[in-house]
């Protein structure tokens, strides 16, 4: 149904204040995630960038590290009939975000620990909630 084509890093931002990170092991670790994506028809080709940002904050509000990496991946979508907006939107939102994401944490997880502190790792993302959750939102920023 789809295929995965091709992989490639779009954008990568880090800074890192290592000496901070080290003797602050407790840094409060936020991210967010946003996905982007556009269908080509005719060629039936799906791209999709997938963008995690974080940043790590210390008890005093000093923001010693903070990234960005986006990847886009390229699918082929194998299908004789063409999809509805509500399947496309799954595919878009969810199945091809789960299929980047181990991408995104290598290359996060890869700057870390060339900036010389400790690999980080961020916690599975469950894409089908995520996807549950921001749909309530919009419904509701329509309701009110």
């Amino acid at each position: 149904m789809i295929q995965l084509i091709e992989v490639f890093l779009k954008k990568i931002e880090f800074n890192c204040i290592r000496e901070v990170v080290i003797n602050n092991q407790n840094l409060s670790m936020k991210s967010d995630i946003n996905i982007n994506s556009k269908y080509n028809r005719k060629e039936k080709i799906l791209s999709v960038i997938l963008e995690v940002s974080g940043q790590g904050t210390t008890e005093n509000n000093v923001i010693p590290l903070n990234f960005l990496v986006s990847i886009e991946g390229i699918f082929k979508i194998n299908l004789e009939n063409d999809l509805n907006n509500e399947a496309m939107d799954l595919i878009s939102k969810i199945k091809a975000p789960q299929l980047l994401f181990p991408f995104v944490l290598e290359n996060i997880q890869s700057l870390t620990s060339k900036a010389g502190i400790r690999p980080l790792i961020l916690p599975y993302i469950d894409f089908e909630k995520l996807y549950s959750k921001r749909n309530e939102i919009n419904e509701n920023k329509i309701i009110n």
